[in-house]
């Protein structure tokens, strides 16, 4: 049956109508969504910010924190130094030491003339080796952090005098000269030019004890020796992970032959 006209009016006003109300429901969820949105993002963006003054505070607090406690060490340490000789004294100082050396690891602090004077002032034997086995964790700690994502640690490796050891994927080659009781001379030979030689001791640290060698950072530090063969640890770094450093000497020298060219 056909539909009068007045019928077809009706139909087209109630499908108008409900084409509307689906725009309007439509547009009026786009809008909840949209505003929905808006809030999550200015949330996220608090957080963010809280997040980012946290963080900062917390490291203006550390760093606060840390060079109160790096002061105190030092002034208890040389306050200990005063009174070396009375019972205890020499194991205070190795545990003060110790304690600055572990909280302050990654830090590029040169701590090698501390150990080396407590090294020359102890008498008992046992201390000395405990002394050493505290700069020995300190290094061993150094090179795991600074070759855990990339670089090379050849851990403890004999050596003797006149020896030349390759590493893998190194370029260059390390050769020993002489051998004692508490240190091991050696040079890197690289294939156009050698470097050294230089001594290496107990008390050398990763992170301040090295040298740039293209993008590598190249440090040695030793590991025990008996006064003819010895145990040398090298470890190879990406060379934006230490500092640049240089010695007045070598500044000098290169200045001098620059002058002469």
């Amino acid at each position: 049956m056909a539909l009068s006209e007045s019928s077809w009016r009706v139909v087209d006003l109630i499908v108008k109508g409900v084409i509307g109300t689906v725009i309007t429901g439509l547009i009026a969820v786009y809008g909840m969504r949209v505003q929905q949105s808006q809030q999550e993002m200015a949330e996220t963006s608090r957080r963010l910010q809280a997040n980012i003054e946290f963080t900062s505070r917390q490291k203006d607090l550390d760093i606060n924190l840390g060079m109160r406690m790096f002061e105190l060490l030092m002034s208890h340490y040389f306050e200990k130094g005063q009174t070396a000789a009375s019972p205890g004294g020499d194991r205070e100082k190795l545990v003060l030491l110790r304690m600055m050396a572990l909280n302050f690891q990654d830090v590029p602090i040169n701590l090698k003339p501390l150990f080396e004077q407590l090294d020359n002032q102890l008498t008992d034997r046992k201390a000395k080796g405990q002394l050493r086995e505290i700069a020995k964790e300190i290094a061993r700690r150094q090179a795991f952090r600074l070759t855990v994502s990339s670089g090379f640690d050849s851990g403890p490796t004999p050596v003797a005098a006149g020896a030349k050891i390759t590493f893998p994927n190194l370029p260059f080659k390390i050769e020993v000269g002489s051998v004692s009781q508490d240190r091991v001379k050696v040079s890197l030979l690289l294939a156009n030019r050698t470097i050294g030689p230089f001594s290496i001791t107990y008390f050398d640290m990763p992170i301040i004890d090295n040298v740039k060698i293209g993008s590598w950072r190249v440090s040695l530090v030793l590991h025990e020796s008996d006064g003819k063969t010895a145990k040398v640890r090298l470890v190879a770094f990406d060379s934006y992970l230490a500092a640049d450093r240089f010695e007045v000497k070598e500044y000098t020298k290169a200045l001098w032959q620059w002058t002469k060219e």
